[in-house]
């Protein structure tokens, strides 16, 4: 039910036009999701239904535009030793069949067709978690705004290396594994 075209074989260039599907923030860039709407270049038979890209450049496109960007693609990579995390399996079942990095910055573009209504509503939630974020950050210093944005809306994307290592010592790494909505949940049913 859920099986996606994937790239296979070696690495590409490509020109791609894309909607962003979803921005994740971090410490230097952002990593994107991207839905293709055509690629231009790398001799691609197959479009996979979702690249995730990362971007190392300072704008970072709202979820819902269209963009246009050179990339590297490569395949979804395998488990790096026995027993490991296995990114391809996960990967499959989100729908993500390339991986790589933006090239050059990615460019806002008119759209060249209209984005389907799931695009709509998960750039609705995506702007209303935005705010969430912006408004944590302009209230607690950059640290515990980052700690606080990953609880509360998911995006651990910020937090300092040192900070991570101190949660995983600590035991306490499982908090940020049950971030967002199920902390939500927690925090809601115990005020109640």
């Amino acid at each position: 039910m859920v099986a996606a075209p994937a790239l296979e074989g070696r690495d590409r260039f490509v020109s791609l036009k894309a909607w962003v599907e979803r921005t994740e923030t971090r410490p230097n860039g952002a990593r994107l999701t991207l839905l293709p709407i055509s690629v231009d270049s790398g001799n691609l038979t197959t479009l996979p239904e979702r690249i995730r890209i990362t971007s190392r450049f300072e704008h970072v496109p709202q979820t819902g535009t269209a963009v246009s960007v050179k990339a590297l693609l490569r395949p979804v990579p395998e488990p790096t030793m026995p027993h490991g995390f296995d990114f391809a399996r996960k990967a499959f079942f989100d729908g993500i069949g390339a991986v790589g990095f933006a090239v050059s910055e990615p460019s806002g573009i008119p759209p060249p067709e209209t984005a389907s209504f799931t695009l709509h509503i998960k750039t609705r939630i995506d702007s209303v978690r935005r705010g969430i974020d912006a408004r944590i950050t302009s209230a607690l210093p950059e640290e515990a705004a980052a700690i606080s944005v990953a609880l509360i809306i998911g995006d651990r994307g910020r937090i300092p290396e040192e900070t991570l290592d101190a949660l995983r010592h600590s035991g306490l790494a499982h908090l940020l594994a049950i971030s967002g909505m199920h902390m939500a949940l927690m925090a809601g049913a115990l005020y109640w």
